[in-house]
């Protein structure tokens, strides 16, 4: 996928909206924030999002050491794409595709649907299903600091 399309805020905001869909499908209480500036990174990454577990049962910290090269990009990439996905999560939240209070995100809006004639690749469709997945997967954990330390990001 090419990077303009990649960190376009309306894909990441389309991306965020599946994360936090699929989080609330597993606990109600709202996702911390902070984890949008996880998830975009994980899966955008595609040798990480290629590598994620099948299942949101998949302990977390044993995925991360047998797959120990995810920590190389992911922790610098979240510091990196800061500014896009917080595009991304502004034009989320004006247009109400996301719920915020406070710190949390607690509700998922509608997506408005493109043209029948908008052609979706690959790319994009794994990236959705990473998305999809790592929502489902997070919402396992604990709480958004033993995530984001797993994977050596730093609040």
């Amino acid at each position: 996928m090419e990077e303009r399309a990649l960190f376009n805020p309306a894909f990441i905001a389309v991306l965020l909206h599946r994360a936090v869909r699929s989080w609330e499908r597993e606990r109600p209480d709202g996702m911390h924030v902070i984890l949008l500036f996880l998830i975009i990174p994980i899966a955008l990454h595609s040798p990480t999002r290629a590598r994620l577990p099948r299942t949101k049962k998949s302990p977390m910290m044993e995925w991360i050491q047998r797959n120990p090269d995810s920590m190389v990009y992911i922790p610098s990439n979240s510091v990196a794409l800061q500014r896009k996905i917080g595009r991304g999560v502004e034009l989320a939240i004006r247009s109400g595709v996301l719920v915020s209070r406070g710190t949390a995100i607690v509700g998922v809006g509608e997506v408005k649907r493109r043209t029948k004639s908008t052609v979706f690749t690959e790319d994009f469709d794994q990236c959705i299903k990473a998305a999809d997945f790592l929502g489902k997967w997070f919402a396992q954990q604990n709480d958004y600091a033993t995530i984001l330390a797993t994977w050596g990001v730093r609040p």
